[in-house]
């Protein structure tokens, strides 16, 4: 069985962290409202999120031994469908329309350098 490593050297399961992912979601839904359907997408700002957005993508999280971001709030956004496609499409540079686009890049920049000047390169390209 692969184990996967936190940041502090913890080393656990895929189910694990799709237990711990569950009940961050659960809890965190409960909070914001978005199970009562009154949490803004804040990408848009404009329809209700629908979803949970990862700033640093799961797999990614687990490529850096940072895996407890999976299940980590501060790790993800409330967001439609539309603004999390457009976070995880970063190719099309779409992302840098979104209107939380200076937290996202922050916490990439302190978490996830190498992926922050991956998309501050499409940010700036003509």
């Amino acid at each position: 069985m692969n184990k996967h490593e936190t940041s502090e050297g913890e080393r656990i399961s895929q189910s694990t962290i799709d237990k711990r992912r569950s009940l961050a979601y659960k809890s965190e839904a409960i909070e914001s409202g978005i199970y009562s359907g009154y949490q803004i997408c804040e990408g848009c700002e404009n329809e209700m999120a629908t979803e949970h957005s990862h700033i640093i993508g799961q797999a990614r999280c687990k490529h850096l031994h940072k895996a407890e971001l999976c299940y980590d709030p501060i790790n993800w956004f409330y967001s439609c469908r539309n603004c999390h496609k457009k976070w995880e499409n970063k190719k099309s540079g779409e992302f840098g329309k979104l209107k939380n686009i200076d937290e996202l890049l922050t916490f990439l920049e302190e978490n996830d350098p190498e992926e922050y000047r991956k998309r501050i390169i499409i940010l700036d390209e003509p």
